[in-house]
């Protein structure tokens, strides 16, 4: 269970979203999971 003030969860959607997930990884020490997305267009 998530300590009370932690982050659990923050989706962020960027044209360069690789080097931004590093960008933070090294700065704050997040982690992070792929999560498959299904295609968002309505279609």
């Amino acid at each position: 269970m998530p300590t009370a003030g932690s982050v659990t969860w923050f989706d962020l959607t960027v044209a360069d979203a690789q080097n931004l997930r590093d960008f933070y990884k090294a700065v704050v020490g997040w982690t992070s999971t792929e999560v498959p997305m299904s295609d968002s267009s309505g279609s």
